[in-house]
């Protein structure tokens, strides 16, 4: 590796550890807001009843939520690892891909990992995927990948390395979860959220309570912090994968994966939220051939 993207890829991995570990701490922090949030919300009712009551139907509401992130979680288990969606393929019927990902796993890896390769079958992106489960990681190649592999043998090497820098980043035994969670703060725990305060802020005005600025924002406190808990795993999933780029680039050099990444990236005419994040990395990844620093580079917005 080169020495000052290796430096700068150990750093990165590191503050991508810790960011996992305040991401574990979000998730549960964000299941216990809800009550608190309907408890703060219901006090301005003035009336006991009223917050117990709130109180309890989020708590039934956090069990629906957590039932339902479970069925999530297990949904995009399936698609991925699902015969159905995926095969597992032997070494020895691709043995060049198998030499590479050992190759690039002793230099990249510092504990043993058990890593099955998966085949996409029906799947003709480029990007690979990874997913840790049941202490086995399964690589997932889809079919367009296989197919860079034989035309661009620099870009599928940085393909799989980006993959592995998850791996050693700790990412692929967490993110699946949180892909989850991200999932059910939007779809269920946020629009109770504000459900709640809205029938709490009716009832106030009908009890002709007097309703001031701070009474407002107490309302609005918890949908906009669970708000706030999924924008933030959003960010620390980018820097996730910025700081995964930077592993590739370190391992199999900055050209190999600016190459991938221009494969992966959809045209500038129609950008996605996705579709601009990955032209984002590919921009900072280029910035390398600049006159920058190596350091400066990587932690330029």
């Amino acid at each position: 590796m080169p020495k000052s993207l290796s430096l700068l890829w150990n750093r990165e991995r590191r503050r991508a550890h810790r960011a996992n570990w305040v991401m574990r701490v979000r998730v549960v922090v964000a299941f216990a807001l809800a009550p608190v949030a309907s408890l703060l919300g219901a006090m301005i009712s003035d009336s006991m009843g009223i917050a117990l009551m709130a109180i309890m139907i989020n708590l039934t509401v956090l069990v629906m939520a957590a039932l339902y992130m479970r069925r999530t979680y297990r949904g995009i288990l399936d698609r991925a690892l699902a015969p159905r969606n995926s095969v597992i393929i032997s070494s020895e019927a691709v043995p060049a891909i198998t030499a590479l990902i050992a190759r690039l796993s002793s230099l990249m890896l510092r504990e043993h990992e058990t890593i099955q390769i998966r085949v996409a079958t029906a799947d003709h992106s480029v990007g690979a995927s990874v997913i840790s489960w049941r202490h086995i990681t399964h690589i997932i190649l889809p079919l367009g990948y296989l197919k860079v592999f034989e035309l661009d043998r620099g870009a599928a090497e940085a393909i799989l390395a980006h993959e592995l820098s998850h791996i050693a980043q700790g990412d692929s035994r967490l993110w699946l979860v949180v892909e989850a969670y991200v999932r059910t703060i939007h779809k269920i725990l946020i629009p109770v959220a504000w459900i709640t305060a809205g029938v709490a802020l009716i009832i106030a005005v009908v009890n002709g309570a007097q309703i001031g600025l701070g009474d407002l924002l107490r309302l609005a406190s918890g949908p906009i912090l669970l708000w706030a808990f999924g924008y933030s795993a959003r960010v620390i999933r980018r820097r996730s994968e910025f700081a995964a780029d930077l592993g590739a680039a370190a391992s199999v050099g900055i050209e190999a994966t600016c190459s991938a990444l221009r494969l992966i990236c959809p045209s500038s005419e129609n950008l996605s939220d996705e579709g601009y994040v990955a032209l984002k990395r590919l921009k900072r990844i280029e910035s390398f051939h600049t006159g920058k620093t190596a350091s400066s580079a990587a932690l330029a917005a």
